[in-house]
C-alpha cells in the first residue's frame, strides 16, 4: 500500500465529497486506502459515506472526540508506506500527491512534507509552512505584533512571512489541514498528542517528529486549496480559545521548565489577543448607533448655532451632552433598536419618542444643563426625521431592482457544460440571484463567439486572465466537470485573492432539492453592511 489517506469529519459531508473526488484523480497510479474517521456528525455524513464511497474505511464515533484523537484512531488503522493527514474542507490538485512523495523518496531525512495552502479567498496561507511557538514567538503572534511588522524575521517567527511562499525549505511545523508523513516516522514518534483538542496537535507532532532527527519539509511546487473552520461554523466550540490553549499548552509542555518566564509571557499574549478579537469582532455593531448618536449631537450644535449664532458651549454643557449620550444609547439598546428588532420603524420610533422624553425632562429638572427649547425642538425635529429615515432609505434602495444589479457581482463561468448552464439559467431566471454572469469561458476554440443559453463563449481557458481585467470579472465560477483540479487549484493561485472565485462539485446535478451547492472559494463582495438589514 502506498499512501493511507486519514481524514476526520464532522458536519461537512459536501466538502468531504469534493475533497475525495480530488484525492481520487490525484491518487492515480498509486495504491490508496481511504479512512474516514466521522466525529458523530448530525448532517447524515456517515450514511452518506457509506452509500457513495463504498471504498472508504468509515470509522463511525459516538461523540465527537477531538481532532487528534480521531486522527489517531484511524492511523492505526492506516497500512500505507505514506500517511496523509487531510481536512475533509480540501482541494487537491491531480499532480500534488506525486509532486510530494517524489520528493521525500528522493530526500529520504524528510519525515514530514506539506504543500502550499491557498485559504478560501485563493490567498496564501501563511500557516502553510510555521516555525514553533517559542514564548516568544507566541507572544508575537498573540499580541499582533507579527501582523504590525510582516515583513520583520524577529517579530514573525511563528508565521514566517518574511520567506517567499515560493521558496521551498525545512521548517518547524506544518499545518493538520495536509501532512504527508512516512511510516516510519509515525512508527518512531506516535501520532497526534490527545490533550489538544482541534489546535495545536500539529505543531506539537512536528516538534516530536524533528526532536527524533527528521526534517520537516515545505514544497509549494504542490499545492492545494483549504476552506478552513468550516466543521467549527457547524459546532458550538469557541475555536478562538481552543488555539489560544493551544499555543499555552504547547509552551507549557516543551519550554516551561528551561524558561519559566515563558508561561507568564505567554498569559500576557493571550489577553492582549483577546482583548484585540473582542473590540474587532463589535465594531461592525458600532454603525447604526455612531449614525443616531451623529444625527442627535448635529442636531444639539446647529440648533445652538441658528439660535445663538456661534458654536460655543458653556463649560457646564458638556457633562449633560454625555449623560444624555449614554441615556440615549441604553433607552435604544432596551428597544432593541441595535438588536434583534433593528429594521423595525415602529419600535425605532418609539423608542426615540421615549428618548427625546427623557431629553426634555432631563433639561427641564436640571437647570444647568438646560438647553434653550428652540435647540430641543429643533433637535427633535432632526431626530425623528433623520433616524427613522436613513433606516427606511437602507431597506428600500435593497428592494429596487437596479440597486440590486448594481451590487451583483460580474461573474464569468469557466467550463461549457451541464452544471454552468444551470447556472446561467438560475442567474437569468432569479432576479434575487447575487451574480450577474457575463459568459462563459471554453476549453476549447471552436465555440468562441457562439451564444449558449443566451450568453456568449468570450474566450478560452488559456486567455482567462486578460479577459477577467477587460470584463471587469469580481467572481470567477469553476465547474469541476470540465476543469481539472489542478489546472483550478494553480488558477487560482495566481490572482491571490484579487477575484473571488466558486467551485461547483461534479456531484452538484445529483442534488435531491435541485440546488447547487456553491463551494465557497472566495468572498462575497455584496456590502453585509446592507444585507443584515434584510434579516
Amino acid at each position: 500500500m502506498d499512501i493511507s489517506v486519514i481524514i476526520v469529519n464532522y458536519n461537512v459531508k459536501y466538502f468531504l465529497e469534493q475533497s475525495l473526488i480530488s484525492l481520487r484523480k490525484a491518487a492515480k497510479g498509486f495504491s490508496v486506502e481511504y479512512i474516514v474517521v466521522d466525529n458523530a456528525s448530525s448532517d447524515g455524513s456517515a450514511d452518506y459515506i457509506r452509500q457513495n464511497f463504498p471504498e472508504v474505511k468509515l470509522i463511525a464515533n459516538a461523540e465527537n472526540l477531538g481532532f487528534g484523537r480521531a486522527n489517531n484512531i484511524g492511523l492505526k488503522r492506516a497500512q500505507g508506506r505514506f500517511l496523509l493527514i487531510i481536512n475533509p474542507d480540501t482541494v487537491v490538485g491531480e499532480d500534488t500527491l506525486r509532486v510530494l512523495i517524489n520528493y521525500m523518496e528522493t530526500n529520504p531525512t524528510i519525515g514530514a512534507i506539506g504543500p502550499k495552502i491557498l485559504d478560501r479567498e485563493g490567498k496564501f496561507d501563511p500557516a502553510s509552512r510555521r516555525g514553533f511557538p517559542t514564548p516568544f514567538a507566541a507572544f508575537s503572534k498573540l499580541s499582533g505584533l507579527s501582523s504590525l511588522f510582516p515583513k520583520s524575521k524577529t517579530f514573525n517567527q511563528y508565521n514566517l512571512t518574511y520567506i517567499d511562499p515560493e521558496h521551498e525549505c525545512e521548517i518547524d511545523s506544518l499545518q493538520g489541514s495536509f501532512m504527508l508523513v512516512r511510516r516510519e516516522t509515525y512508527e518512531q514518534t506516535g501520532g497526534f498528542d490527545e490533550e489538544y483538542f482541534m489546535y495545536g496537535e500539529d505543531i506539537d507532532w512536528c516538534y516530536r517528529i524533528k526532536q527524533a532527527g527528521w526534517r520537516v519539509f515545505y514544497q509549494p511546487a504542490a499545492k492545494i486549496i483549504h476552506y478552513g473552520g468550516e466543521s467549527a461554523l457547524r459546532s458550538n466550540i469557541d475555536t478562538r480559545a481552543e488555539f489560544f490553549q493551544a499555543m499555552h499548552l504547547f509552551v507549557k509542555k516543551h519550554f516551561a521548565q528551561q524558561m519559566p518566564l515563558a508561561i507568564p509571557l505567554i498569559r500576557m499574549g493571550i489577553y492582549i489577543r483577546y482583548i484585540l478579537d473582542w473590540c474587532s469582532r463589535r465594531l461592525p455593531l458600532l454603525r447604526a448607533p455612531v449614525i443616531d448618536l451623529a444625527i442627535l449631537n448635529t442636531g444639539l450644535f446647529i440648533g445652538r448655532l441658528i439660535r445663538y449664532g456661534n458654536f460655543g458651549i458653556p463649560p457646564r454643557l458638556p457633562l449633560g451632552y454625555t449623560i444624555y449620550n449614554l441615556s440615549w444609547l441604553a433607552i435604544m439598546l432596551f428597544f432593541g433598536v441595535y438588536g434583534r428588532k433593528k429594521s423595525s420603524m415602529a419600535n425605532t420610533v418609539t423608542a426615540m419618542v421615549v428618548g427625546l422624553a427623557f431629553l426634555f425632562s432631563f433639561t427641564y429638572f436640571f437647570k444647568q444643563f438646560a438647553f434653550s427649547r428652540f435647540v430641543l425642538l429643533f433637535t427633535a425635529w432632526l431626530a425623528l426625521t433623520a433616524i427613522p429615515g436613513w433606516r427606511w432609505l437602507v431597506i428600500k434602495l435593497l428592494e429596487v431592482k437596479n440597486i440590486k444589479e448594481f451590487f451583483k457581482r460580474r461573474a464569468l463561468l469557466i467550463g461549457v457544460d451541464d452544471l454552468t448552464l444551470k447556472i446561467a439559467q438560475k442567474a437569468r431566471e432569479k432576479s434575487d440571484y447575487p451574480i450577474k454572469v457575463v459568459g462563459f469561458l471554453d476549453k476549447q476554440h471552436d465555440r468562441l463567439g457562439q451564444k449558449i443559453a443566451g450568453l456568449e463563449v468570450v474566450g478560452a481557458f488559456e486567455e482567462a486572465e486578460n479577459i477577467i481585467a477587460r470584463l471587469s470579472i469580481e467572481e470567477v465560477i469553476f465547474s469541476a466537470a470540465s476543469i481539472p483540479y489542478g489546472e483550478i487549484v494553480k488558477f487560482i493561485d495566481r490572482f491571490q485573492g484579487k477575484v473571488a472565485f466558486k467551485l461547483i462539485p461534479e456531484t452538484a446535478l445529483e442534488s435531491s432539492d435541485g440546488e447547487i451547492p456553491f463551494l465557497e472559494l472566495g468572498f462575497s463582495r455584496k456590502p453585509k453592511w446592507f444585507s443584515r438589514w434584510k434579516r
